[in-house]
């Protein structure tokens, strides 16, 4: 696989989950109400994170992944492709099509 086929299988991803899923916008929106309840019920924490915050910190979990197990990686790297991408659809940084 070179780099061009592994974006084209990011893609394929990306479509594919959010067919199974819904919008990213909507899930990551939903995702971060849980989350900054979680935050503030579990340990005082005042946060109010965003759809975008959601999108890093999954790249961060898949990051951890990668860095526990680099020779196994390819799925996690797929997968931070993906979040990026929907750290910027979500965060407003690309164009919405119809």
């Amino acid at each position: 696989m070179n780099k061009v086929d592994f974006l084209i299988g990011v893609r394929d991803i990306v479509v594919e989950r959010e067919l199974q899923h819904g919008s990213p916008r909507e899930i990551f929106k939903t995702i971060a109400i849980f989350w900054s309840d979680y935050l503030n019920r579990a340990h005082g924490y005042e946060v109010d994170l965003s759809g975008m915050d959601v999108a890093l910190m999954m790249d961060l979990f898949k990051i951890a992944r990668v860095i526990e197990n680099p020779k196994g990686s390819l799925d996690s790297l797929m997968d931070i492709a993906g979040y990026a991408a929907c750290a910027a659809e979500v965060g407003g940084l690309l164009r919405q099509d119809e």
